[in-house]
């Protein structure tokens, strides 16, 4: 058997037995294919650190394994290129994630778990893009709907704590028309429409009554793309105006009784207001995460 193909037979069993993670004897070295050399990059007692197979011009080629605060990683490259199943654990042993690779793009199902062992993301890749059903978790909320050439397309919905908090379509990858968000477990915390990702038309948001888990219309308001464009109007729970007035292009004049707004200065309040029509944390825009 000549030396390549030997060098290659020995990458290819190695990606086989990724499932159970490679299991490298012993800890502190890798088994390299032929004509390939270990290399470390820092030591073990460095926060971080790495072993890796590589050709003598460096090329990595072989087993690879990562160890970073919180975590590490185990994985194979072939000819420089991420290759295989690549698995990563917390600190405390359970599996952070577990990707796969073809030629160094991404292919296939991916999962991702918190510290608990639950699941936090899962959805597969194509060329190296997100592409059908996924489950996305950003920091606080969860949200399910589909990728398509990896931006979210279609209808999504979003969680947190067992809470809906959050429901509406994309388009390439924007928010497109009717969305709703709840207090969780309340009610409705505002809803509208947005076009071409930004709020579009009139928007209501809604305050809670935590005594009976009801809600009440505080603010009507008018976007246009974004900006405060049309009527403004602030509710009492009562439901009697306390404040209203326009904009245009985001400039406007509130009257009315008069401001309500803590006691705020009169431009204090109106930004208040006209930032109704902005796009806010809380809009679940997240972007496709970092790996």
């Amino acid at each position: 058997m000549k030396g390549n193909d030997a060098g290659r037979l020995a990458v290819l069993a190695l990606v086989a037995t990724g499932a159970s993670g490679f299991g490298f004897p012993p800890p502190e070295a890798l088994i390299c294919p032929a004509k390939t050399e270990l290399r470390r990059v820092g030591t073990r007692g460095d926060l971080s650190h790495e072993l890796h197979c590589a050709r003598p011009d460096g090329t990595k080629h072989g087993p690879f394994r990562r160890s970073e605060p919180g975590h590490r990683e185990e994985g194979a490259y072939a000819n420089g290129l991420q290759v295989g199943t690549w698995r990563a654990w917390y600190e405390n042993g359970k599996p952070y994630w577990r990707r796969h690779y073809v030629a160094g793009r991404l292919e296939g199902l991916e999962i991702e778990w918190d510290e608990n062992g639950a699941i936090d993301s899962r959805g597969s890749y194509r060329a190296d893009k997100r592409e059908g059903v996924w489950l996305d978790t950003d920091i606080s909320a969860s949200g399910r709907g589909r990728y398509r050439n990896d931006v979210r397309e279609g209808p999504w919905s979003f969680r947190s704590d067992g809470h809906r908090i959050a429901a509406g379509a994309y388009r390439d990858g924007e928010p497109e028309g009717p969305w709703v968000y709840y207090w969780p477990g309340l009610g409705v915390e505002s809803r509208g429409s947005f076009r071409r990702g930004e709020k579009h038309g009139l928007w209501r948001y809604y305050e809670p009554e935590t005594d009976d888990r009801r809600v009440w219309l505080r603010i009507e308001i008018e976007c246009r793309l974004g900006e405060a464009h049309g009527k403004y109007v602030e509710l009492s729970a009562a439901g009697r105006i306390v404040n209203e007035g326009a904009f245009t292009d985001g400039h406007g004049i509130i009257g009315g009784p008069g401001p309500t707004f803590d006691g705020a200065s009169l431009s204090s309040y109106e930004d208040w207001a006209r930032n109704h029509c902005k796009i806010e944390d809380n809009d679940y825009r997240t972007a496709r995460p970092d790996h």
